[in-house]
C-alpha cells in the first residue's frame, strides 16, 4: 500500500473511495458491493474456482475485452466506455479481464490526463475488479518513454483489481507494469503474450528521440523472450498483442508502409514459425481482420481493433497496401469481446452504440500440448 500511496501523490491517483458524479451519469447501476458466497457444491465442483460466486462467474473470468486507441478523454471515449459497461452487465458477454492495445492517453501521454483517459471512463469496471492488461502505443511513449504511465496502471491494479491472472515477465517488479509479459487465461486454454511494439520502430511519430539504442535493444530482448515463451507453450491458442499492426488498410498504412514492412519482417516470421494463432493490434482506428503474409499455410490471423474512442478514419477498401487476405473491415467505433469457454475461440465486434456488428471465430492452427524447438 505504501507504493500505491506514493504514486497517488506523484501522479494524482484517485483515492479508493473516489466516485465521479459525471461518470455516474453514464453508468447505472454500479456493481454490487457485496457478493453472495458460493455454495459448497459449487466449491467442490470447481476447485480453484470455488472462490468465485457461481458458474456464471467462472464463465465470466474466461471472457475478455479487447480495446485499442481509446484514450481520447472525450465524449467518444465515454460513449464507447458506456457500451462496454452495458456489455459487461450482459451475462452472455460479461468478462473478467481486458487487453488494452495502446494509445491510452492522447495526444502525448500526459500524466495529468491519466485519470481522465484511463480511470474515469472505466471506473465501474475498475470497481468491479476487472483486470486490465495494457501495452503502450506511440502516443503513450512521447513523455518519459511511457514509464510513468506504466507505474499508474500498476497503482490502479493494486488498488482495484481482483487478480485472476498470473503475469510473468523478465521485467517484473513490485512498482510497475512490465512492458512485455505473458499469462494464461484462467481455464489455461489461451496463452497471451503482450509486446511493446513501439520500441521496434524508434523515431516513428517522434518516439524515443534520445533513446534509439535502448529501444532497439529492448526490441531484440523481446524477440528472444517471445521465441522462448512461444516454444514452450502448451496452450490450445497462442495470442500475441501489441499496438502496431503488421499490415493494415488505414491511414497509417498509407503513410508508414515501410515501417510496417520492417515490423512484419521481424515479427511475422516468428509468429508463423512458433505457432501463433492470433495477433491483436490497434493503431488504425477501425476493425479489420486479415490473414497476412504468404509465408506458408496455415498462417495466423491479425485483428485490428482501434476504435475505442479516437476519431474514426478512412480506410482503403480497394487497394490494401500489403500481401494477404482481408476478411472484414468496419469503420465504426468498436471493441471486441472474446469467449474462451467454447471449443473454439469466438468473439463479437461491438459498436460504440452497443450493437453487435459481427460474430466470428479464430481457427486453431496447432495441436494443444505441442512444444516447438527454438530456432
Amino acid at each position: 500500500m505504501r507504493i500505491v500511496n506514493n504514486l497517488s501523490r506523484a501522479i494524482n491517483l484517485p483515492p479508493s473511495n473516489y466516485r465521479d458524479r459525471n461518470v455516474e451519469a453514464y453508468y447505472q447501476p454500479y456493481p454490487p458491493q457485496q457478493k453472495k458466497q458460493p455454495s459448497e457444491s459449487v466449491k467442490q465442483k470447481t476447485g480453484f474456482w470455488g472462490r468465485f460466486t457461481s458458474l456464471v462467474d467462472i464463465a465470466r473470468m474466461n471472457r475478455f475485452l479487447v480495446l485499442g486507441d481509446q484514450g481520447s478523454h472525450n465524449e467518444n471515449q465515454m460513449r464507447v466506455a458506456q457500451a462496454i459497461w452495458q456489455r459487461y452487465l450482459n451475462p452472455e458477454d460479461t468478462f473478467g479481464f481486458a487487453l488494452i492495445l495502446g494509445d491510452n492517453v492522447y495526444e502525448n501521454g500526459e500524466s495529468e490526463l491519466f485519470n481522465d483517459a484511463i480511470y474515469r471512463p472505466y471506473e465501474p469496471l475498475w470497481k468491479a475488479g476487472v483486470q486490465f492488461c495494457p501495452v503502450l502505443g506511440n502516443h503513450d511513449v512521447r513523455q518519459h518513454d511511457g514509464s510513468i504511465q506504466l507505474n499508474y496502471w500498476h497503482a490502479l491494479q493494486e488498488q482495484f483489481t481482483r487478480k485472476i491472472l498470473n503475469i510473468k515477465s523478465p521485467q517484473q517488479n513490485a512498482s510497475t507494469t512490465p512492458r512485455y509479459y505473458t499469462f494464461m487465461s484462467p481455464n489455461e486454454k489461451v496463452q497471451f503474450f503482450a509486446l511493446d511494439t513501439t520500441v521496434f520502430l524508434p523515431g516513428l511519430d517522434g518516439t524515443y528521440k534520445n533513446n534509439h539504442v535502448w529501444a532497439r535493444q529492448l526490441a531484440k530482448e523481446q524477440i528472444q523472450w517471445l521465441k522462448k515463451e512461444l516454444a514452450r507453450s502448451k496452450a490450445e491458442y497462442k495470442v500475441v498483442y501489441g499496438h502496431y499492426p503488421l499490415c493494415a488498410s488505414g491511414m497509417h498504412a498509407s503513410l508508414e508502409q515501410k515501417e510496417m514492412e520492417q515490423l512484419s519482417n521481424e515479427l511475422g516470421r516468428v509468429f508463423i514459425d512458433y505457432g501463433v494463432d492470433l495477433y491483436l493490434t490497434g493503431h488504425e482506428h477501425h476493425y479489420e481482420k486479415v490473414r497476412p503474409f504468404p509465408f506458408q499455410q496455415p498462417g495466423f490471423v491479425q485483428i485490428i481493433s482501434g476504435g475505442g474512442g479516437k476519431k474514426e478514419r478512412i480506410f482503403y477498401p480497394d487497394k490494401p497496401p500489403y500481401p494477404g487476405i482481408r476478411e472484414a473491415v468496419i469503420s465504426d467505433f468498436n471493441f471486441l469481446v472474446f469467449d474462451t469457454n467454447q471449443d473454439e475461440l469466438t468473439y463479437k465486434v461491438i459498436s460504440g452504440d452497443n450493437a453487435v456488428l459481427l460474430a466470428d471465430k479464430v481457427p486453431r492452427k496447432h495441436q494443444s500440448g505441442q512444444q516447438i524447438a527454438i530456432a
